[in-house]
């Protein structure tokens, strides 16, 4: 017994005519009285009774209609739900924040998809770069927010969203707490308090080139935290001083830390959108979409696709 000839049966009984049903289904009547009659042979039992006048159901049609309308609903639900996928408005995306990074961008992103595609179902998690990575790697997301530069990214494209400046967290009480901007060059006695070089070792080399390069010296690095949030608290505690993105230093305010602009280095913030290079599914094509024209709405973020 096979769906068509169901469907023909159901079309057959929707109608009550073999014309109007061959209509319907873009069949010529001999083949649809060929598909019942298949049917009939199969099932070894007569379904339709046709005159010259009408065609109706026998009680054993009857029996079967309730139970092929169900089936053929099932299959075209199942069809629907295919095409859906296939063109990007269904399915699943899983995604991963950047844990350490400001969460704005990333949700306002997120937000924007779920409103153009709300039947795509999103799984989100958090996690470093380096995490956010693996994962990629292995398959058990689709897409990860993470700060650059990172290394080996050959083989992921890489899209970044977000750039800004960074920032200097001092003390409230520093010399250089009360100038317009701060200079690097002068901090060659200070410690500083970083993030942990195995969260994303591109980045972390990154930023700490660009201060020694200011520095003329190697960097001191008194203490180590896995967020901004943790690292400005420890300015506050008086352990040393830090860089912050300049969105995190906004939304920051923390008793006995000031916020500085650079005045001889220009170390920045990029936020990346990674997905792998032979991905090529609708949702996560509509979604890298999404994230290309919000980062190009704003000046302040800069938008680079690359592939491997």
């Amino acid at each position: 017994m096979e769906l068509r000839q169901l469907r023909a049966f159901v079309e057959v009984a929707a109608h009550l005519h073999f014309g109007r049903a061959a209509e319907a289904l873009h069949l010529t009547q001999p083949a649809l009285s060929q598909r019942i009659q298949y049917l009939e042979r199969e099932l070894q039992v007569r379904l339709l009774a046709r005159t010259s006048r009408e065609v109706r159901l026998t009680p054993a049609g009857e029996v079967l209609l309730a139970h092929a309308k169900r089936m053929v609903e099932e299959e075209d639900r199942a069809l629907d739900a295919v095409r859906a996928h296939a063109s990007g408005v269904a399915g699943r995306l899983r995604i991963a924040y950047y844990t350490a990074g400001d969460p704005m961008l990333p949700t306002h992103i997120v937000a924007e998809f779920r409103q153009r595609f709300p039947n795509v179902s999103i799984e989100l998690r958090h996690g470093y770069s380096v995490a956010n990575v693996h994962w990629l790697r292995s398959g058990e997301i689709d897409v990860a927010f993470v700060r650059m530069p990172m290394e080996e990214t050959e083989d992921i494209r890489v899209i970044v969203v977000g750039e800004e400046p960074y920032v200097l967290a001092l003390p409230s009480h520093h010399p250089q707490a009360h100038r317009r901007k701060a200079r690097i060059h002068e901090l060659v006695n200070e410690g500083w308090v970083f993030f942990p070089r195995a969260l994303n070792p591109g980045q972390y080399d990154y930023v700490r080139r660009v201060i020694e390069e200011a520095l003329g010296v190697p960097l001191r690095v008194v203490r180590e935290e896995p967020t901004e949030e943790a690292m400005v608290g420890s300015v506050a505690d008086g352990f040393g001083i830090c860089l912050c993105s300049l969105s995190r230093s906004h939304q920051m305010r923390v008793n006995g830390v000031t916020y500085r602009t650079i005045e001889d280095a220009d170390p920045v913030s990029r936020l990346a959108l990674l997905a792998r290079s032979e991905e090529n599914g609708v949702a996560v094509t509509n979604f890298l979409d999404v994230a290309r024209e919000l980062s190009r709405r704003s000046p302040a973020r800069r938008e680079l696709t690359r592939r491997a």
